[in-house]
């Protein structure tokens, strides 16, 4: 037997370089126990790991690539399935008896909008109406890839393609509506680890609380307009504590740190003042007294007395009175020259009364005709 192919020399070279009696043991259940055997050794999975080595280091550079590039307008990065049911699994356990599902799970699209504000370090303001479901995400989401967007970009004015995601709105008509809303928002915040759903409690108890609470005499109800003025506050205070990015201490959220300090603000707190109750308008009583027709204009003004006639001259005539006239007798008179009413009736050929009609007279509306035989249609 040669030097190379014996396995007691083999074992005392590896001893001798300082190698364990377990992995010695372990290199020879593998049958790696010979230096011939152990210089051509390849492991059954070793086309896995180069393979799998090749994807990392493909996904790293893709990844890195992205944040160099990225710019406004992009579509948000997206998590991975996998990892954002790993967290919400994490999540669940931390929250148990409480489920995370229909109305608690809230949209990918959600958590996606969140985990690319963390991962800029710029923190923003999510809207309430944003604080959709996972089964709105589901059932309402239709992908149309053969429309596309292209405009240039603000910096480089490139060309580029920017994406539009379907509009979809939260619920908001109830009370209750706008809990379950903010719930889906704390757990969105945990999963994309940008502060903890017990934090995010604190803020969504503290606007409720003051919005249950009975308004004192003279002032109102607190409002949802204030309640949505109050954690837009919030939250503007939270970016500037921010400014320098959304760094993570050991064990603790990017925000956490920073949201009782900010619940404790004046400026906060003043948006959750209940408002004084404005002064109804007072109701005008009715006058028993005449009024004074010299001292205040009248709406029936007094009509102008008509002079008498000279000697030799006519009386003056009547003003002809105005009347909304049908759309078919358009250009008609509703009064004759003696202001006596004409039925609208005959002249449109409608009328079934005889010559007594009690609509009018029986007569041909054109002005200045009044003649009987014919009508304002026939009229020539």
């Amino acid at each position: 037997m040669s030097l190379v192919d014996s396995a007691p020399v083999f074992k005392a070279r590896c001893l001798s370089i300082g190698l364990a009696e377990t992995v010695i043991d372990s290199l020879h259940d593998k049958g790696w126990d010979t230096h011939p055997l152990l210089g051509s050794a390849d492991h059954a999975d070793g086309a896995k790991l180069r393979r799998l080595h090749f994807e990392s280091y493909t996904l790293a550079a893709a990844e890195m690539k992205r944040k160099v590039e990225s710019a406004e307008g992009q579509p948000p990065a997206k998590l991975p399935p996998a990892e954002v049911a790993e967290r919400i699994a994490v999540l669940q356990a931390k929250l148990d008896p409480l489920l995370i599902e229909n109305t608690m799970e809230p949209s990918h699209a959600l958590i996606n909008y969140v985990s690319q504000a963390v991962e800029d370090g710029r923190w923003r303001y999510i809207e309430w109406d944003r604080c959709t479901t996972r089964a709105q995400e589901v059932n309402g989401i239709s992908e149309d890839t053969g429309l596309k967007v292209w405009r240039p970009d603000k910096h480089s004015g490139v060309i580029k393609e920017f994406h539009h995601e379907p509009k979809l709105t939260a619920p908001l008509t109830t009370d209750l509506e706008i809990s379950n809303a903010l719930k889906r928002r704390g757990v969105a915040y945990e999963v994309a680890q940008a502060m903890s759903f017990k934090s995010h409690e604190k803020l969504v108890n503290l606007l409720f609380n003051e919005y249950l609470k009975p308004a004192p005499d003279g002032f109102e109800k607190i409002s949802i307009s204030q309640l949505v003025a109050a954690d837009r506050e919030v939250h503007v205070r939270l970016a500037e504590a921010t400014k320098a990015g959304l760094a993570n201490s050991p064990g603790v959220m990017p925000l956490d740190q920073h949201l009782q300090t900010v619940l404790d603000m004046p400026c906060v707190m003043w948006q959750l003042m209940p408002r004084p109750k404005r002064p109804h308008a007072p109701v005008a009583k009715a006058s028993s007294s005449k009024p004074n027709v010299s001292s205040s204009p009248s709406k029936n003004p007094v009509k102008k007395r008509l002079k008498p006639a000279k000697a030799g001259q006519p009386p003056p005539k009547k003003a002809r009175q105005t009347f909304p006239m049908p759309k078919g007798l358009m250009g008609g008179v509703a009064f004759d020259d003696s202001n006596r009413p004409i039925c609208f009736g005959y002249n449109l050929g409608t009328c079934k009364n005889g010559p007594d009609c009690p609509k009018g007279r029986h007569v041909c509306c054109k002005a200045g005709c009044f003649q009987t035989g014919h009508t304002f249609l026939t009229h020539q």
